[in-house]
């Protein structure tokens, strides 16, 4: 069945592919070659097993025509403030709609859960990804940080709902 769902155990090679494909295929076009090789299909694979086991984070999936191709996951890590854990759509499936239907859901639970606000963090370099926040809303707070498994630095973002 068509459309946005949460995710199942079932579902998580196919949320690792979609993940693996933003990460060699989209991300290599703008960020450095040194985080897109740190993530190998094993990392992937442990991330998205935390992930899916973590009762605090929410993961939504978007189905269409039986493929998933989209991604998503968010927390309440406050009473008021919600956290965009991540987006991550197919690269065959990027612009049509896939990634708005997933941040507008997020959106509408976090408000329904209490959130005022909330808020993602978006490597610095990842001008595609920062464009597609800011055109829903989203703005650059100025804060940034630089995580040692990471080493590049990401910027924070908010959104007030």
């Amino acid at each position: 069945m068509d459309g946005l769902r949460q995710a199942r155990a079932d579902d998580l090679d196919a949320i690792v592919s979609v993940f693996l494909d933003c990460w060699t295929i989209s991300y290599r076009r703008d960020l450095p070659a040194e985080i897109v090789d740190r993530i190998t299909p094993e990392s992937a694979h442990s991330l998205w097993v935390t992930a899916l086991d973590n009762p605090a984070l929410t993961v939504l999936v978007d189905i269409h025509d039986d493929d998933l191709v989209g991604v998503a996951s968010y927390s309440m890590p406050s009473a008021d403030e919600g956290y965009l854990a991540s987006l991550y759509v197919d690269p065959s499936a990027q612009g049509v709609g896939v990634g708005r239907r997933l941040i507008a859901t997020i959106e509408e639970r976090l408000r329904e859960s209490g959130a005022t606000r909330a808020t993602p963090w978006v490597f610095a370099a990842n001008a595609p990804s920062i464009a597609f926040y800011e055109k829903r809303g989203w703005t650059l707070t100025g804060e940034t940080a630089t995580l040692s498994e990471w080493g590049q630095p990401q910027a924070r973002m908010v959104k007030d709902l």
